[in-house]
């Protein structure tokens, strides 16, 4: 604390002592700074605060300082203008608060007459400047706790301003005592509400109900839309108390975009995939390339296809890596694995007022991937394409879903073509999406300098992964891979490498290692097919009667009516055992 904070009031005080006491008083800081005078008496160039002065040693014992004779003090004596000083004596008395030092209450007596009529009452006069000093102490801490909390309040009102949720506080009576920016844009604020009734800046039940019933609340839905606001997301509402007496509320709105932010950061919707990253030295793949940067750019919605483990996945990450979209999400469905019925709550959300996050919702700004696009509900196709076409979803409640920016990107390993012929997929949604259509080769038809690079990259990660030296690898043992037959084509020689790395010793991979390693799985892939599941039975007879009659009219009644089951019973087995019809 520094006196200068309360320079006025130190100069008021001077002036009252001076005109009590009749004399000339001064006050100084720690430092022997003067911060109040009087000069009733003398003038400016007459008083010195020194080190070696009567008051300085008051300020520097800590103690009250009393010279009625300057001749009394040694160093005065020794002062070399002692002869010509004006001052015939001094009393001190030093500003302590709590062992802390601020700085020193002096008087100047000028005359021989005030030296004896001091002394004669220096014990009342002495009470009273202690009084004086006391009362400066009062209000130095009283002016810095103010501006402590001035300071506080600037803090507390300069991170509330940029927290990305709308803030109100209600006092005790429920009127606006303080709101931030955001929920200005949030209700669309456009003059000044403070001290109106919370009741006429935001009419809704459940505000209402929280001020009656004074039970906290924390992230409830909350929704309010019409002509001027729309928004929809959560509300939490806390009292606050003080010595159980109630002072208000502190009302916080976290519109949905900013919770889907925060789950996007804690599930990590993110890809670090580039395009840089790929393989692509043969021609065929470079073309495929080339465009997916030309349709990243663009920002088009995109259909990849190719056999399974060709890299379609790894191709729509980079595809949203290389368009504007990349500081955003990226968020996959993977159709055959999620069930029917989860379709419509997975991608956009359930309930009337939407609160609840879809994948829509999620990755809006960024990319969706539709892994194996052909098996989603043909309803579900439905809504994609009306979102294709006109940017919004209507959903059977009527609800629309607007103001969503996503692009859509369909992955399959199935022909499309039969798929729409088979009443599968929507032959609409498919043009759309094959206006920019990428097709990705099997790696039987991948170039051996992309082989091999595929090779090298696989050994290099699972190196690290297993904390393992580099691996060589001899060309002939290159050639016994590249010769093999891989049914899941990169997938299937990623997990094959995995294994091999996982297990070798050696820092030199030979052919006879590759060799042994495929003997040893075929062997268990033989042995394996000795016995069948249940269900490996059912979807070998089902594709089997499928084949029989494939090509022919009302397929699925046919085979349905010879297996002796229902026509829905045989789509369901053909969606859970993903078979081609």
């Amino acid at each position: 604390m520094d006196l200068k904070l309360i320079g006025h009031t130190v100069s008021n005080i001077c002036e009252a002592i001076a005109n009590v006491l009749d004399v000339d008083v001064i006050v100084v800081d720690q430092d022997l700074t003067i911060i109040g005078n009087t000069y009733k008496y003398m003038f400016e160039n007459e008083i010195d605060v020194t080190s070696n002065s009567i008051i300085a040693t008051s300020i520097l014992e800590r103690k009250n300082k009393i010279v009625m004779d300057i001749n009394e003090f040694e160093k005065c004596r020794i002062c070399k203008n002692n002869a010509i000083c004006k001052i015939r004596g001094v009393i001190s008395i030093p500003l302590i608060h709590e062992d802390n030092l601020f700085g020193a209450i002096g008087l100047m007596l000028e005359s021989y007459e005030k030296q004896e009529k001091f002394s004669e009452n220096l014990q009342g006069i002495t009470t009273f400047l202690e009084n004086m000093s006391e009362l400066l102490i009062s209000k130095l801490i009283s002016v810095d706790q103010v501006n402590r909390i001035e300071v506080i309040n600037h803090k507390i009102e300069h991170i509330i301003t940029n927290v990305k949720d709308g803030i109100i506080y209600l006092d005790k009576d429920d009127r606006i005592s303080y709101y931030n920016n955001v929920f200005k844009a949030y209700f669309n604020i456009q003059e000044d509400i403070k001290n109106r009734n919370i009741d006429e800046v935001i009419n809704h039940t459940i505000i209402k109900n929280y001020l009656f019933s004074k039970k906290n609340l924390s992230d409830e839905v909350f929704v309010l839309q019409n002509s001027q606001v729309n928004f929809k997301g959560l509300i939490s509402c806390v009292n606050t108390n003080l010595n159980s007496e109630y002072l208000g509320s502190v009302i916080t709105f976290r519109k949905i975009e900013e919770t889907f932010r925060v789950m996007n950061e804690m599930l990590n919707n993110k890809s670090s995939i580039k395009m840089s990253h790929l393989i692509c030295k043969d021609e065929t793949t470079y073309r495929a390339v080339e465009k997916a940067k030309k349709v990243a750019i663009y920002d088009e919605h995109v259909l990849i296809t190719g056999e399974e483990g060709t890299g379609k996945k790894t191709l729509a990450y980079s595809i949203h890596n290389f368009s504007d979209r990349k500081s955003n999400y990226v968020i996959t469905i993977d159709c055959k694995y999620l069930p029917r019925t989860y379709f419509l709550s997975e991608l956009f959300g359930i309930g009337e007022s939407m609160i609840n996050p879809g994948m829509m919702q999620l990755a809006d700004k960024g990319t969706i991937v539709f892994n194996e696009i052909t098996l989603l509900p043909l309803n579900i196709q439905m809504d994609l394409l009306n979102y294709i076409i006109s940017g919004e979803i209507e959903l059977e409640t009527g609800i629309v879903i607007k103001d969503i920016d996503v692009r859509i990107i369909g992955t399959t390993q199935y022909d499309i073509q039969d798929k729409i012929k088979q009443g599968y997929f929507n032959e609409e949604l498919y043009y759309r999406l094959n206006m920019h259509a990428i097709h990705l080769p099997p790696l039987r038809e991948r170039s051996y300098e992309d082989f091999k690079g595929f090779i090298f990259k696989f050994l290099d990660i699972y190196a690290k992964i297993f904390s393992k030296s580099s691996f060589t690898i001899e060309s002939e043992a290159i050639r016994v891979l590249r010769a093999e037959i891989w049914q899941d084509n990169l997938t299937g020689l990623e997990k094959f490498l995995e294994q091999l790395v996982c297990n070798c010793n050696e820092s030199l991979i030979t052919r006879y290692m590759i060799e042994d390693e495929l003997d040893r799985i075929h062997e268990v892939d033989r042995s394996k097919k000795c016995i069948l599941t249940f269900d490996e039975y059912e979807k070998d007879f089902i594709e089997k009667a499928l084949h029989q009659y494939r090509g022919v009219k009302n397929q699925i009644d046919i085979v349905a009516d010879k297996l002796g089951i229902g026509r829905a019973t045989l789509y369901r087995k053909i969606n859970k055992y993903n078979i081609v019809p």
